[in-house]
């Protein structure tokens, strides 16, 4: 078999909802059933696979399933759209080596200050309140993360300041 070639299994699949721009009028939005599919390849990747709600087919490759679908949550909410699964909410994160999970989890981290969530959640779980997706924003959820972590650099914009400015700016409209 070719280096990087996939393995060819039978993929994991289900439904997931998505959310975005209605068809029928743009400025409304429409929460539409979707399907994910995944395998893992020959070199251990994940390749994902989501039935795109504005047509055709979305797919990524990352080292699990939330990677992967990071890239594809990026695609879509450049559309306008965004993918109600745990794995969006901003305060999830995949497998660490001190937090491990499985393939298809996230860790939730609930404070900025503390450890996770014992229990790893399943990534493409719809969270019990679908308003803890939010934006579902990439970029919130890196700077959630790097925030938690420790990670950011010197003068970088932190969650706690960029949610700062998103309050500011909603009290003065």
């Amino acid at each position: 078999m070719e280096e990087g070639a996939t393995v060819q299994h039978q993929p994991n699949e289900r439904g997931v909802y998505v959310i975005g721009p209605s068809s029928n009028d743009p400025e409304q939005t429409e929460v539409q059933q979707t399907t994910v599919s995944w395998f893992r390849t020959a070199d251990g990747e994940v390749q994902l696979t989501l039935a795109g709600p504005t047509g055709g087919e979305l797919t990524a490759t990352g080292r699990d399933v939330f990677t992967a679908l990071l890239v594809i949550r990026e695609a879509l909410h450049d559309r306008g759209w965004r993918v109600l699964v745990n794995a969006a909410r901003k305060e999830a994160w995949g497998g660490t080596p001190e937090h491990p999970c499985g393939l298809a989890h996230v860790r939730i981290y609930p404070t900025l200050t503390g450890p996770p969530a014992n229990d790893p959640v399943d990534a493409l779980d719809m969270p019990d309140d679908p308003s803890l997706v939010g934006s579902g924003s990439v970029i919130e959820q890196m700077l959630w993360r790097d925030e938690w972590a420790g990670t950011t650099e010197p003068g970088a914009l932190t969650w706690t300041d960029y949610e700062r400015r998103r309050q500011e700016a909603r009290a003065a409209r």
